[in-house]
């Protein structure tokens, strides 16, 4: 059995993006403007994987992935507006499921985007 080095799986993986690629440019290029998940399109998404694939791109060692953006923001001051109870989101997760970048107050039940 031959076992793919970490180069050569990359290269696989830039194979199937620019497969990827040939499909939506040939069928629809308005693809390439969705929304994945919030603020990144899919076409930012595909270049994204495009860097990270180029061992000699340094551009990703500044990236942070959603778990240590999340981590920064944790500790940030919210203040419900309609009954102006302050709380972090940290707390808020103690009291319901953040969906997206939504959030319910702990006091008054108050929905609202964070």
């Amino acid at each position: 059995i031959t076992v793919a080095t970490p180069k050569r799986r990359l290269l696989f993986i830039k194979d199937d993006l620019d497969s990827i690629r040939k499909v939506i440019q040939a069928n629809n290029p308005e693809i390439y403007e969705l929304e994945a998940h919030p603020e990144c399109a899919i076409g930012t998404l595909l270049n994204n994987i495009e860097i990270a694939c180029d061992l000699n791109d340094d551009e990703p060692n500044n990236w942070k992935t959603n778990k240590e953006e999340f981590r920064k923001r944790k500790n940030i001051q919210i203040i419900c507006e309609d009954c102006k109870f302050e709380f972090t989101l940290t707390e808020a997760l103690l009291f319901n499921d953040i969906l997206g970048k939504h959030t319910v107050c702990p006091n008054c039940t108050s929905s609202f985007n964070i």
